[in-house]
C-alpha cells in the first residue's frame, strides 16, 4: 500500500473511515505475528506503512469520549525489551513543549511513560505504553482531555484494545 492515503486526511478525524467490527491488523514484513486492535465504531485513518517495510502506523479516534489512540509497530533496530523501545522515544516526547506531569513506569512486559500536556486549548492527559516482541517495538499512545473523569483509568483499560495473532 501508499506510504501516504489518498483518499483521507490524516490531521482530520472526521475524514477518518468508521471501522467495523473485524480486528485492525498491523504486522511487518518477516514476522510470524501480528498486532491486532479491536476498534469497533471508532474513527480510523488509513495505516502508514514506512517506505523501507521497518515500521507501520495507526492512528484512530473512540467516538463516544474522543480517546485518541496511535498504534506503531518498527522493527526494534537491535533493541531488546520494553524499556529500550521507550529510552529510544520519551526524551524526544518528554523535550516537547508543554510536556510535564510525566510519570514513567517498567513492569516485565511493558515500559510506559504517563504525562500531561499544556498547549494554547485545556490540557491532555497521555499515557505512552512501549512492548517488545521478538525483534519489534510496538508504542500504543493514548490520550484524553486531563479534565475527563477518571482520565488515568479510562486510558489503561484502552490499552485492552491491543492484542498478537500468531500467523498460521
Amino acid at each position: 500500500p501508499p506510504s501516504e492515503p489518498s483518499e483521507r486526511s490524516r490531521a482530520d478525524p472526521s475524514r477518518w473511515a468508521v471501522h467495523g467490527p473485524e480486528p485492525l491488523e498491523l504486522g511487518l514484513p518477516g514476522t510470524a505475528w501480528s498486532l491486532l486492535l479491536d476498534l469497533p465504531g471508532w474513527r480510523v485513518a488509513e495505516p502508514l506503512r514506512r517506505l523501507d517495510g521497518s515500521g507501520v502506523t495507526v492512528i484512530g479516534q473512540r467516538q463516544e469520549d474522543g480517546l485518541l489512540l496511535s498504534a506503531s509497530v518498527v522493527m526494534a533496530a537491535g533493541r531488546r525489551g520494553a524499556w529500550a523501545c521507550r529510552a529510544t522515544d520519551w526524551p524526544r516526547i518528554a523535550g516537547l513543549e508543554g510536556v510535564g506531569d510525566s510519570r514513567l513506569e517498567t513492569t516485565a512486559a511493558e515500559a510506559r511513560a504517563w504525562y500531561t500536556v499544556r498547549d494554547a486549548g485545556s490540557p491532555t492527559r497521555h499515557l505512552s505504553a512501549w512492548r517488545y516482541r521478538e525483534g519489534a517495538c510496538i508504542h500504543l499512545h493514548l490520550s484524553l482531555p486531563a479534565a475527563a473523569p477518571e482520565v488515568e483509568v479510562t486510558l489503561e483499560r484502552a490499552l485492552a484494545a491491543a492484542r498478537y495473532a500468531e500467523a498460521l
